[in-house]
C-alpha cells in the first residue's frame, strides 16, 4: 500500500516537472518568435547584445550626461561613435519595449536624433543613438566647461531647428508623438551647431485619433 502511494506521488511529481519544462520551453519559443517578428519589421533598429554594448562603451566608463530616463555613455561601434542610453526604471515588458523601439526607430528627420539600435536583455533596456559632438544645448547657454557664448544668429537657427523637429513629431509623422520633456538637456548639437531633439517617444505615445490637447 505504501509502495503504491509513493509510486503515485513520484509519478505526479514527474508529470509536474515535465509540464513546467514544457511551459518554459513554449514561453521561450514565443518570446524568440516575437523578437524575430520585430527584427523583420522594416526600419527596425539593430538589436545588440548587452555584452556588445558593454564592450563598446568600455564597461560604461565614459558618461556623456544624465537624463530623466537614465545615464548616457559614449561608445564606439566599429568606426562609428555612438551614445548609449541605459534606461532606468523601465517597467514595461519586452514586447511593449520592442514596439516602442520600432515606432521611434521608424522616425527620420534632420532635426531628430536617430535611433541606431537597442538592447533588451532580461531587466536591461538600452538605446543606441547617433553621437552628437557638441553635446547638449545647456552646456552652451549656461556657459559650462568654458564654452564661448553662442552668437544670436546661431541661437535663432537652433530655435528654428527645435521647432522643425517638434512640428514633425506633433503633426507630420505617421504616429503622433508628444515629447513632454523639452529642455536644453534634450537638445543636442553637432559640429556645426545644427540642433536635434533627443529623448522623444520615451514619455508617452499618442495615437492619431486621440485629442491634440496634451497635458
Amino acid at each position: 500500500m505504501i509502495g503504491a502511494t509513493l509510486g503515485a506521488i513520484a509519478t505526479l511529481v514527474f508529470l509536474v516537472i515535465v509540464a513546467v519544462l514544457y511551459l518554459q520551453k513554449r514561453s521561450n519559443n514565443e518570446v524568440k518568435g516575437e523578437e524575430l517578428d520585430f527584427d523583420q519589421l522594416p526600419g527596425m533598429p539593430t538589436r545588440f547584445s548587452f555584452q556588445t554594448l558593454s564592450e563598446c562603451t568600455e564597461g560604461f566608463s565614459t558618461k556623456l550626461g544624465e537624463g530623466g530616463f537614465g545615464p548616457v555613455f559614449e561608445g564606439k561601434l566599429g568606426e562609428e561613435r555612438v551614445a548609449v542610453k541605459r534606461l532606468e526604471g523601465a517597467r514595461q515588458g519586452k514586447k511593449e519595449f520592442l514596439a516602442e523601439v520600432e515606432t521611434i526607430g521608424s522616425i527620420e528627420h534632420i532635426n531628430l536624433v536617430s535611433l541606431i539600435g537597442y538592447c533588451a536583455n532580461q531587466s536591461e533596456r538600452l538605446l543606441v543613438y547617433e553621437y552628437m559632438s557638441k553635446g547638449s544645448l545647456d552646456r552652451w547657454i549656461y556657459y559650462r566647461n568654458n564654452n564661448a557664448p553662442l552668437d544670436w544668429c546661431t541661437r535663432c537657427r537652433i530655435i528654428m531647428d527645435i521647432a522643425k523637429g517638434l512640428c514633425y513629431l506633433h503633426e507630420e509623422c505617421k504616429r503622433k508623438i508628444a515629447h513632454l520633456d523639452i529642455k536644453p538637456q534634450n537638445i543636442l548639437l553637432d559640429d556645426n551647431f545644427n540642433a536635434k531633439v533627443a529623448d522623444f517617444g520615451l514619455c508617452k505615445l499618442i495615437n492619431r485619433d486621440q485629442s491634440k490637447v496634451v497635458t
